[in-house]
């Protein structure tokens, strides 16, 4: 029995904020877990407001949401400020 293929280590903190994400009630499908990583490759990311840019643009929070999604990355990526 093969193993599953791990994800590059770049990948995981990316992959571990939506997890976050699902974890406080934000539904993600896994088609926007895909285009947030590719939008985070095209963007560099040079910096935390480009995470932030691409999870808004790809996870597609209602604009209600935008607050919470943007403290969630805020704690995941920046260490809550």
């Amino acid at each position: 029995m093969s193993e599953a293929p791990q994800l590059p280590r770049a990948a995981r903190a990316f992959v571990s904020f939506v997890a976050l994400l699902r974890t406080n009630g934000f539904a993600i499908a896994p088609e926007q877990t895909t285009a947030f990583l590719q939008a985070i490759e095209l963007l560099g990311p040079r910096g935390p407001d480009d995470i932030r840019q691409a999870g808004l643009a790809t996870l597609a929070p209602p604009p209600s949401a935008a607050p919470p999604t943007t403290c969630c990355s805020e704690i995941h990526f920046l260490g809550g400020r």
